[in-house]
């Protein structure tokens, strides 16, 4: 076990849940004043990879880090109601200033922070606010307990600290905690979350009918690309619910939704524009409410090809003296074992599956030695089958690396089983290849064996010889030349003498008329 996976196992994930332990079964006592209350129902969140108010079960890669603001409008948060007539605005109109990080120290650890900054104003004369507030400090710490392809499960909690302004309807006296389980789940262009979480605070009455304690609540949110690494839509549903009127009163019981976009300018910027509403008057809704966020994101750089310390085995033995014992009698060979199947020509899908992965040095092109033997069986295939008439050679890779790197990458490594193909006699007019980077992946999730299974060199029919209408051609007699195994011409011999190329025409009259 590594220290960072020690660390979380004895310290932070032990402290995470007595917090949340602690928070729901803490009953609440003292009372603050009337105007300390958080009216904010939306908090952003600063994760990398998160949603509107919630960082998601998946905080990221190690050392990934965001950072920036987030502005937001509100409508009349907070209201003053007699039965179903609207007497005053508390707060008329309310512009926040979220500014905020977020960083992962280790693999499946995030912690956040941020603080509101107000500048509102409101028309009831007994509760006056300020025209410029500050908020309550938020801690958010989560840990990725599970995942399971594109299932993610975690564990989290906001922690706020009273660093507010008093009286101002925008924090509250006392610290406050928010445990919460959170779920991820969906295919990776279109993600759902379910957040169910509690605010366990000091309870907080107003003078009206309104009065804040204990809470519990669900996030409903879904994210898709719509321009993949480029543009995505989000939308997310939230609803709190008192436990000192549980679900019997509207101010006590918000329900709010809310749908944007995210922009990605270039892959370090992230910018959030966003709209929603309030569904009911619970405190806190907004009709409307405009989000726009700007902030600044930095990804974990790819890791470095490993070095190569394969030391050759005649250096690795040289100083072992040689052994002067006779050797012993050798014992009859064995049987030789029957080769292993390790490509085969699916004709149905028009592809010839490989059945183990074309192996590279890490980071780049350079085929393995373990990998020809599969190449070769493709070479006898080929041969075989004089019937395929254009195979296509299609590099995948993770995304991992940037887009730009991994398409180069891909495209690389197709060449590299092209030219490999070619080299063993295979007739390059039959052959092409092309990258795709990670445009197609075959596994989704940011776990090692689907980062390794998107990684992958494809085969690909694209034509067959119609044997009814066309002769199969000599693929050795039409061959072109290959241009990086030519010879250079001798001195004064000019350019190098490249053979004139026969093309048969098909025997309308031959036997062989039927494909197989």
């Amino acid at each position: 076990m590594s220290l960072g996976s020690a660390l979380l196992a004895r310290f932070v994930v032990p402290a995470l849940v007595a917090a949340m332990m602690v928070g729901v079964v803490r009953p609440p006592e003292a009372r603050a004043a009337q105007g300390d209350m958080d009216t904010q129902l939306l908090r952003p969140s600063f994760a990398p990879w998160g949603y509107f108010s919630t960082p998601g079960a998946r905080p990221g890669r190690q050392w990934t880090v965001r950072a920036g603001m987030t502005m937001q409008y509100e409508r009349a948060p907070l209201v003053v109601v007699d039965q179903v007539d609207q007497i005053a605005r508390v707060v008329s109109d309310r512009v926040g200033f979220n500014l905020g990080g977020y960083f992962v120290p280790l693999e499946g650890l995030g912690i956040g922070l941020s603080i509101p900054l107000y500048a509102q104003a409101g028309d009831y004369v007994l509760y006056p606010v300020p025209g410029f507030a500050a908020g309550d400090l938020k801690l958010d710490v989560a840990y990725r307990v599970l995942e399971l392809g594109n299932l993610a499960l975690a564990l989290r909690s906001d922690f706020y600290f009273p660093t507010s302004t008093e009286n101002a309807f925008a924090g509250e006296r006392k610290p406050r905690v928010a445990p919460a389980v959170t779920l991820e789940f969906g295919l990776p262009r279109i993600m759902g979350v379910a957040e169910f979480g509690a605010m366990v605070r000091e309870r907080v009455h107003t003078g009206y009918d309104l009065e804040l304690g204990v809470e519990v609540g669900f996030v409903l949110g879904m994210r898709a690309w719509l321009k993949e690494d480029k543009l995505q839509f989000l939308t997310e549903f939230s609803s709190k619910a008192s436990t000192l009127k549980f679900l019997t009163g509207a101010s006590e019981n918000p329900l709010d939704v809310r749908l944007g976009f995210r922009f990605f300018p270039i892959p370090e910027l992230m910018v959030d524009l966003a709209v929603g509403a309030g569904l009911n008057g619970g405190y806190g809704t907004s009709a409307p409410r405009v989000l726009l966020g700007v902030s600044y994101r930095r990804l974990p750089p790819p890791e470095p090809p490993e070095p190569d310390d394969d030391i050759p085995e005649e250096e690795m033995f040289a100083d072992i003296p040689p052994d002067d014992e006779p050797e012993p009698e050798p014992e009859p060979e064995p049987e030789p074992e029957p080769e292993p199947v390790l490509a085969e020509l699916v004709e149905e899908s028009d592809r010839i599956e490989i059945r183990e992965p074309i192996q590279f040095k890490k980071g780049s092109d350079e085929l393995l030695a373990n990998s020809t033997p599969i190449l070769d069986q493709v070479v006898s295939i080929l041969r075989e089958r004089a019937d395929i008439a254009f195979l296509l050679i299609e590099g995948h890779a993770s995304f991992e690396g940037s887009v730009g790197y991994n398409w180069d990458l891909s495209t690389r490594r197709a060449a590299s089983v092209f030219r490999y193909l070619v080299e063993q006699g295979v007739n390059a007019r039959r052959l092409s290849y092309r990258g795709m980077g990670e445009a197609v992946p075959r596994a989704g999730g940011a776990a090692e064996n689907s980062l390794a299974e998107n990684r992958r060199v494809e085969f690909r029919v694209l034509h067959w010889v119609d044997t009814r209408t066309e002769a199969i051609p000599d693929w050795n007699k039409n061959k072109p030349p290959v241009p990086w195994l030519m010879d250079e011409p001798e001195a004064g011999g000019g350019t190098p003498v490249v053979p004139e190329l026969e093309v048969e025409q098909p025997d309308e009259d031959s036997e062989e008329d039927q494909r197989r």
